[in-house]
């Protein structure tokens, strides 16, 4: 007695051969293909949240969104070191593994962590320590565009990361020019030389020797706690990360990235 089978396969993501195919002899040895996977990193890491599916089958639309955190502003998305697109909400056909890059910029005089004690021929510049950050580079600069270097400095220079987040770094910029304004860039990395935060801002050196201090204090009256799909976390616990919403007194609200300690 012979025996006949009828098999029924399905492949998802694949109908394109089907309505293709020539018989059954098309889907010998055929392999479904895997899942493309797609790399979405914000830069700075702190600078910004990405939201969107990561996974995707081949010919399909993928839609990502990039959302600045406080003090940023979205520029736009790069691939190959070139931007691909502008928009905050960035959508492609899926034809193969993408490694993309959200861009974020800092305002200026955007970050409350940073002090500037100006004086005529000096300026004293102290800031919050972030968190996981190994080392930190402050460039100041004579003109508005950042071009014109004058000084450079690297401090922790030996790759110690800094586990205290309240720990307060300061540097010291000596050879002023009195009564004249001056910019900066200050950026945290971790130990592996991938940019954390970037800072921007200006301060004026004072045509005496009084000093001259441009932080105001905005102290915090609200803050609370989320996971990463925006749901509210009333204990949050030691060790994990989560969104965190800071509201000033002002009414600055600031979002951030932080592991809770």
């Amino acid at each position: 007695m012979k025996y006949y089978f009828i098999i029924l396969v399905t492949l998802t993501g694949s109908r394109n051969y089907y309505s293709t195919a020539d018989g059954w002899k098309e889907f010998f040895n055929f392999e479904e293909e895997a899942a493309v996977t797609i790399v979405a990193l914000p830069l700075p890491f702190y600078g910004g949240v990405i939201n969107g599916r990561l996974q995707y089958n081949y010919d399909e639309n993928a839609s990502i969104t990039a959302q600045g955190n406080m003090g940023y502003d979205f520029q736009g998305w790069m691939e190959n070191n070139q931007i691909v697109s502008t928009n905050r909400e960035y959508t492609f056909i899926i034809d193969g593994p993408h490694t993309l890059y959200a861009v974020f910029t800092p305002r200026e005089n955007a970050d409350e962590n940073i002090q500037i004690q100006a004086q005529a021929r000096s300026a004293s510049i102290s800031w919050v320590a972030v968190e996981d950050a190994a080392n930190y580079s402050l460039v100041i600069y004579s003109d508005e565009s950042r071009t014109q270097e004058i000084a450079r400095f690297q401090l922790d220079a030996n790759g110690n990361i800094l586990r205290n987040s309240t720990r307060a770094l300061s540097c010291t910029v000596p050879d002023l020019d009195t009564d004249t304004q001056y910019f900066y860039s200050l950026t945290s990395y971790d130990a592996g030389n991938q940019a954390l935060t970037i800072s921007a801002g200006n301060f004026t050196t004072s045509a005496s020797d009084a000093i001259s201090n441009i932080t105001v204090s905005d102290p915090v009256i609200a803050i609370q706690y989320y996971d990463f799909i925006g749901r509210v976390v009333v204990q949050p616990q030691q060790g994990r990360a989560y969104i965190v919403k800071e509201v000033h007194q002002s009414g600055k609200v600031e979002v951030r990235k932080e592991i809770y300690r």
